[in-house]
């Protein structure tokens, strides 16, 4: 109880620094939250191996990260007066307005948690601790790795918002080049998850795990279309529209319950795994028919399918080097290489992604806003 306590804390302290990203995103100023977040983040590691030494338990541990989420929040309130100098007070009026429209996006954060969660609750409920064990590092790799997309959709919501409000084409322009980067992004995750999974997992967490290979394949895929969908949730808050994102969440976790009853007893960790990646195709689905809803087309797919065409290659590539002896871990180097290579050589990666997010804003005017 104590640890669901100290966590709550920790929560809040993220969820209040989130808050203030906003305000560091308005003004382009994104680098001094790096400051904060970076001295968090020292303070944190800092913390939790004095305290590994000392084998004090979980308690600490929780506490050591309660420190650096405390520090990151001090040093991102300090940093924000700066810029947009304010004060704390309480009125409960906006507090009412602010309530009401976030609703819509609340409920969506809690389905979105559902998903994310639902699948290793059933498996620990429906097959043995062993299978929950075995399925936690592709787990952990999926949670991470969707987080990069998710943060690049954070870091476009600026310019979404204005060009969705002033210049339909822009808006656009900037959604496409968006959608491209996650493509390519969620490519390169498959292919560098798929083709050694076991030795992967055996790398970061033992021989033992390697029988956990095959949901690491499955998710890997859950990853690519997971970063599609976190982009247009965003985009459907950039225009205005949190209460399609909440229908859309809502199918999508319907589907993904019933695939993890329809799949979890019958092929436990790999169905737990398809169950996410019929979840994750689900919600894309619910999103571009929530964009559509929205008056809003979808851009073009010529990129995002040339980076599946050349992340193919580079898979063949892998398989190939590996099958003439080369070491797994060259393997993927070089298939990495190749792929990076083919999507600059056939343009999939939008040359003007670097200057998109740290100067669309400025151009659709976010900064004085």
């Amino acid at each position: 109880k104590w640890g669901t306590l100290i966590g709550a804390a920790i929560y809040t302290c993220l969820q209040a620094s989130d808050f203030i990203i906003a305000a560091f995103q308005s003004v382009l100023k994104q680098a001094r939250n790096a400051v904060a977040e970076v001295t968090g983040a020292v303070v944190t590691l800092a913390g939790v191996s004095v305290l590994a030494l000392t084998h004090v338990g979980a308690l600490p541990m929780l506490g050591a990260s309660l420190l650096g989420a405390a520090v990151a929040l001090a040093i991102s309130i300090r940093l924000v007066r700066r810029l947009v100098p304010f004060r704390m007070s309480c009125d409960l009026s906006l507090w009412r307005r602010y309530l009401i429209a976030g609703l819509p996006l609340a409920g969506s954060q809690i389905l979105g948690m559902a998903m994310l969660r639902g699948d290793s609750l059933l498996l620990s409920l429906l097959q043995p601790a062993a299978a929950v064990g075995l399925y936690g590092v592709p787990s952990k790799l999926f949670e991470i790795t969707t987080s990069v997309p998710y943060q690049l959709a954070g870091l476009m919501m600026p310019a979404l918002t204005a060009s969705a409000a002033s210049d339909r084409a822009e808006f656009s322009r900037q959604l496409g080049r968006t959608l491209d980067a996650t493509a390519v992004y969620g490519v390169a995750v498959v292919i560098a998850f798929a083709p050694f999974a076991g030795r992967l997992l055996a790398l970061i967490s033992g021989e033992r795990f390697a029988a956990g290979a095959p949901a690491l394949v499955v998710i890997s895929f859950a990853v690519a279309l997971a970063g599609l969908t976190h982009v247009l949730r965003f985009t459907l808050v950039a225009c205005g529209r949190p209460r399609l994102v909440l229908i859309a969440d809502a199918a999508a976790c319907a589907c993904a319950f019933a695939a993890y009853f329809a799949l979890i007893p019958r092929f436990s960790l790999l169905g737990a795994a398809a169950g996410t990646v019929v979840a994750e195709a689900s919600a894309l689905v619910a999103m571009v028919l929530a964009l559509q809803r929205a008056g809003r087309r979808l851009p073009s797919l010529v990129n995002p399918a040339k980076a599946v065409i050349a992340g193919a290659l580079a898979a063949l590539a892998m398989k190939y080097l590996a099958d003439f002896g080369a070491p797994w871990l060259l393997a993927l180097a070089a298939g990495g290489v190749l792929y990076l290579a083919l999507v600059t050589l056939t343009r999939a990666i939008p040359r003007e992604l670097v200057q998109v997010i740290f100067g669309a804003a400025r151009k659709t005017g976010v900064g004085h806003g």
